[in-house]
């Protein structure tokens, strides 16, 4: 059995009144109502009978409306894909019933081409290419879908010397350290400013951020040589492509305690010094030069102690320590040793090195032998006397001689006359050895003759 085209539409309009739940009414009840004026519902409104409980609820979802709106966003971008503008353009607003439908879909102009949807909300009904579609609209709700597009400029005549700059950056630090009288960090707080960046002709700014009583003390941890002024003023310097440039800023600010008690005073503190001293001498104990060092001077409080000890070098060895002052604590062979300091005192050692040098040794000149005597001629006769004095004196010496005759001579002789100031006396002692000794002489050779003879 054939169904007609007729028969298909009624099956489907009922099919569609029962999913809605609509009340039917034909044709010829309408014109019952129109030719009875007698009829109740001819002159009052149509109550609605439900069949169900939910007939009057569906009836008003049906009646209730839904909104739509579309938007589009068009975006430029350079050659690199940076963006350069961005407009939005929202469309108008539509409303209807769940019965009735929107249009949407992409909406390209100017080059602009469609990429994408996105931000859709309540469920709109739309196509991935941004191709036109159709959809109800969804009562007590607003749907909205949004469409983006792109377009590309191109510079007219790019140029290679212009490539995308590479950007450095660079960021500062505080360091604020707060002391007590004694200058012991009580606390240590760092901050760190906003990291910045630019390319090679962009410069940042940097310099000292002074606070609550601190005070900039110094820079530190310098990184990638940033431009900074030593004294924290303000400065300026370029991005280092590729680089991160960084400096710190250290701050002080010394607290005092409001009631400070007696047994917490202020430590005075010594201090303490040591000398060195290097004497060259040569083989003879002579001293060739001298040379002083002076240590440097270390100062602390009684709880706090030195260190003093000698210090040997280029072949010079400590003899001795010397000129102590205030009692400081030293080693007497010169070894290492550590002392307190004295509060209000400096204490002072010197240590004294010694090192001797060869000298090179100088030809002597010979002995002066003395002069020789000229031999008298001889006489006709020797005195015995003095002969005999030969004889006794002949394994003596001549030049020796005349010393030792001499002391005996002045040990003898007791002439008054002789002045012991003037040497008078002595002399003619002298004068008469020597005569002695040469008559001695003239008398040996007169005997070696004779004996020949």
């Amino acid at each position: 059995m054939k169904t007609s085209k007729s028969n298909k539409k009624v099956v489907t309009a009922l099919s569609l009144a029962m999913v809605l739940a609509l009340p039917i009414t034909s044709h010829a009840d309408e014109k019952a109502d129109q030719n009875n004026p007698s009829n109740t519902q001819g002159c009052c409104p149509k109550e609605i009978t439900a069949t169900n409980p939910t007939d009057e609820s569906t009836h008003n979802f049906n009646e209730e409306k839904g909104e739509f709106q579309e938007h589009h966003v068009y975006i430029t971008k350079d050659e690199n894909g940076k963006e350069i503008t961005c407009e939005k353009v929202d469309g108008k607003e539509s409303e209807g019933t769940i019965h009735e439908f929107y249009n949407t879909g992409k909406k390209e102009k100017d080059g602009y081409k469609f990429v994408r949807t996105e931000d859709a909300k309540n469920t709109p009904i739309v196509n991935e290419d941004g191709s036109e579609s159709a959809g109800n609209y969804v009562p007590g709700k607003k749907q909205e879908i949004t469409y983006v597009y792109e377009k590309t400029v191109r510079k007219e005549n790019p140029t290679p010397e212009e490539p995308v700059e590479e950007k450095g950056t660079f960021q500062e630090h505080h360091i604020y350290i707060m002391k007590d009288e004694n200058g012991k960090e009580i606390t240590r707080e760092k901050v760190d400013g906003k990291e910045s960046e630019g390319t090679i002709h962009e410069f940042y700014n940097t310099g000292k951020k002074e606070k609550d009583g601190y005070k900039f003390v110094r820079t530190e941890d310098a990184k990638n040589t940033p431009i900074v002024n030593e004294d924290g003023s303000e400065s300026a310097g370029n991005y280092v492509p590729g680089k991160k440039q960084e400096i710190t800023y250290v701050y002080e600010k010394t607290v005092r305690k409001e009631n400070p008690t007696p047994e917490e005073p202020v430590e005075e503190k010594g201090t303490f010094q040591e000398h060195h001293i290097y004497i060259m001498k040569d083989e003879n104990g002579k001293e060739i030069t001298r040379e002083k060092v002076d240590g440097k001077e270390s100062e602390g409080t009684i709880h706090e102690f030195y260190n003093t000890g000698k210090k040997e070098k280029d072949g010079y060895k400590f003899v001795r320590t010397e000129d102590a002052k205030n009692a400081p604590i030293v080693n007497k062979d010169g070894s290492e040793s550590a002392g307190n300091y004295v509060p209000g005192k400096k204490q002072e050692i010197t240590y004294v090195y010694e090192k001797t040098v060869k000298t090179p040794v100088k030809p002597s000149k010979p002995e002066n032998q003395g002069v020789p005597l000229t031999p008298l001629k001889p006489a006709d006769s020797v005195d015995p006397e003095v002969s005999e004095t030969h004889e006794k004196t002949e394994a003596i010496k001549v030049p020796r001689a005349p010393q030792k005759v001499e002391k005996a001579i002045t040990r003898k002789s007791n002439n008054k006359s002789n002045n012991p100031k003037t040497g008078v006396g002595s002399s003619a002692g002298i004068v008469g050895v020597a005569i002695s000794s040469i008559l001695a002489s003239l008398g040996l050779g007169k005997k070696k003759k004779e004996d020949e003879n």
